[in-house]
């Protein structure tokens, strides 16, 4: 598993976990998760943890870069 969520907080602060290669897929996953958060909570909290991060696919690395225009 490249990317793993825990919700703390009451869904006010999130913990990412990620290792490996992010890939587009797992940004499916991801962005619909922070963005509902968002939503129910307004501004969270992002905890991002990297351990044998290996960094990101071409797809993946664009949608991180849309995530990060969007919510900067």
């Amino acid at each position: 598993m490249a990317i793993e969520t825990i919700q703390e907080q009451n869904g006010k602060l999130l913990s990412v976990r990620v290792s490996g290669k992010l890939t587009a897929g797992d940004y499916d996953r991801f962005v619909p998760e922070v963005e509902g958060l968002i939503q129910k909570h307004g501004r969270i909290c992002i905890l991002f943890e990297m351990h044998d991060f290996h960094g990101w696919t071409a797809g993946a690395l664009w949608k991180d870069t849309k995530f990060a225009l969007r919510h900067f």
